[in-house]
């Protein structure tokens, strides 16, 4: 059976597993588990930058690629890159499994409308939310694998699987959030909603221009394509963080979430 009880009003959540009755399995306030969900990469992600910029310059800028030569370092190569690329996997791997918790967090936050006259189809989203955000999660796994250097098709097919993926658990989110429970009583409620609208229109507008250009470079050969795809990269990326920081709002009363 799954609950979701309402503690108080000032706390944040606990996230508990009860295999039986008084036997507590997990108990994880909610910074913390904000912490290892939002931080690792965000970690990764400067730690890489850094490297790139200050050591690895040549092979991330100005450099002759597959089409001519690249003068901005998309993120995507940055941390395939062989120094970069064993702390991009460490703390990507390491975070996999708090965000899988926070994706099913999510999922009991929206299951709790404040009204529905359609209880199935609700349910439905609800569910499509959490496989679609599970997903993103393995599919930002597994590129973390198979880069470039490994199979450039498949990482391709790779990238935009994850990123389409992660632009639906975007706007079933914001969707399914703004007709919750959570959204009229909690005290950060509306920001936490006008959070998630913003980072999804960012996301939104520059998801199908990164793609194109992608394309563009890969198999029409338009050099220039390279240096718009990696602006574009660098909109997607913040706003893919950006969104799922957001999460830290949507929590102001403290729930409790038990599986038994």
């Amino acid at each position: 059976m799954v609950s979701n009880i309402l503690k108080n009003r000032t706390s944040r959540f606990d996230l508990l597993w009860k295999q039986k009755a008084g036997d507590v399995l997990l108990n994880v306030p909610y910074p913390v588990l904000f912490s290892f969900t939002c931080f690792p990469p965000l970690i990764a992600l400067f730690v890489c930058v850094g490297i790139g910029l200050t050591v690895d310059v040549p092979a991330i800028v100005n450099y002759n690629w597959k089409c001519g030569r690249v003068f901005l370092p998309a993120v995507s190569r940055i941390i395939n890159l062989p120094k970069e690329r064993p702390i991009w996997q460490l703390l990507i791997w390491f975070h996999a499994p708090f965000r899988i918790m926070v994706v099913w967090s999510n999922y009991i936050l929206n299951t709790k409308p404040s009204r529905s006259q359609y209880p199935r189809i609700r349910k439905f989203f609800c569910v499509s939310l959490f496989l679609a955000g599970s997903l993103e999660v393995i599919f930002l796994v597994t590129l973390s694998v198979i880069g470039e250097r490994e199979n450039g098709p498949l990482h391709a097919i790779l990238f935009y699987a994850f990123a389409t993926v992660a632009w639906y658990y975007f706007v079933l989110n914001t969707t399914l959030f703004r007709q919750s429970e959570a959204y009229r009583l909690q005290t950060n409620g509306k920001q936490s909603y006008l959070h998630k609208l913003l980072f999804l229109i960012f996301y939104s507008v520059a998801l199908p221009f990164t793609l194109l250009f992608f394309i563009l470079y890969w198999q029409a050969c338009i050099t220039w394509a390279y240096t718009a795809f990696a602006l574009l990269e660098y909109v997607g990326v913040a706003a893919n963080c950006g969104f799922h920081c957001s999460t830290y709002l949507d929590y102001s009363r403290r729930y409790v979430t038990t599986v038994q």
